[in-house]
């Protein structure tokens, strides 16, 4: 089992609780994570308009499937804001 903290900005967890630590299997993967945050949460975070890191790096959308966590790592993620 892993523990990762989670991050969220651009008003993704906005009226929901987010939680700060998600526990994972292990050999999980960032998809496996942001798999259980939609599932669990009901967050969207996937799409053209979304970042995500690890451990303050991007992981592109094409790489969320092999891009294996560790116990300890950051996971952000941030939908993009406009306004005016």
């Amino acid at each position: 089992m892993i523990r990762v903290r989670i991050r969220t900005g651009g008003g993704l967890a906005r009226g929901r609780l987010c939680p700060e630590v998600l526990e994972l299997p292990d050999g999980a993967s960032l998809r496996d994570a942001l798999e259980k945050l939609a599932r669990d949460q009901g967050l969207a975070v996937s799409g053209k308009v979304t970042l995500v890191a690890v451990n303050g790096r991007r992981v592109g959308a094409e790489r969320h499937a092999g891009h294996l966590l560790a116990d300890g790592d950051v996971v952000s993620v941030v939908n993009a804001v406009a306004g005016g």
